[in-house]
């Protein structure tokens, strides 16, 4: 009857909404770290031409543009699979802002080191408050670009470019490990940041390179038990 249908109909909904909210560690490497490494190469292609010193940040061009609308929508997407907010719901930076600061307590101390360059740290989130969400310079460059480009275009630049994509670094690497303690698993992607690393960043894995790990002491303990 219509009861039992209405029913069904909610229990069907319940089980999708949960399994939208649930991950594991390789569908978060097929879904969002592989999209990540494709950005991070491009940047990397980008700085044979544009070398990342304090002295070019304001470099701006079509092809930074470019990159800088695609790491800050992957930013605001992986922050909703963070947030666990529905599709059908319409997020913006103030709901995302309100729900990181909620699970992520020293987000604004985020410190992450620029490998193969003059000491170069960033503080991609310093500026960012649960009250004032818009505050983010990059990613208030990414919103004048994005809706105001003829005025807006020097916006596109190398500083607001390599913030975007140290917050998105940052963020896929909350995510993995917050998976990966949720499902017993390895808590770190399957390769290393060519660029990017993030201080004081605790894991119980380490990752040395494409599907590679330095041994962790269950990993021993496991070895161990099999000699005996």
């Amino acid at each position: 009857n219509a009861n039992h249908i209405a029913g069904f109909n909610n229990i069907y909904k319940n089980v999708k909404l949960e399994r939208i909210s649930f991950m594991n560690r390789e569908e978060f490497l097929i879904s969002y770290w592989k999209y990540y490494t494709i950005l991070e190469d491009d940047f990397i292609t980008l700085t044979r031409y544009v070398s990342i010193d304090e002295h070019n940040y304001k470099t701006y061009s079509d092809e930074i543009m470019k990159q800088i609308l695609s790491v800050v929508s992957e930013f605001e997407n992986i922050c909703k699979v963070i947030c666990e907010f529905k599709g059908s719901q319409r997020i913006t930076i103030k709901n995302i802002a309100e729900c990181i600061f909620d699970k992520i307590e020293d987000i604004k101390s985020v410190e992450i080191v620029v490998k193969h360059t003059k000491d170069i740290k960033l503080n991609p989130f310093s500026k960012w408050e649960k009250n004032n969400s818009s505050e983010l310079f990059w990613w208030k460059g990414y919103n004048s670009v994005k809706h105001n480009r003829r005025e807006s275009y020097m916006e596109g630049n190398l500083q607001n470019l390599l913030n975007a994509l140290a917050a998105l670094y940052y963020m896929e690497l909350y995510l993995v490990r917050k998976i990966g303690r949720n499902n017993g698993d390895k808590d770190v992607p399957n390769s290393v940041s060519k660029l990017f690393k993030i201080v004081n960043f605790e894991t119980k894995d380490t990752v040395i390179g494409y599907d590679l790990y330095t041994m962790t002491d269950e990993d021993c303990k496991e070895i161990i038990e099999l000699c005996k």
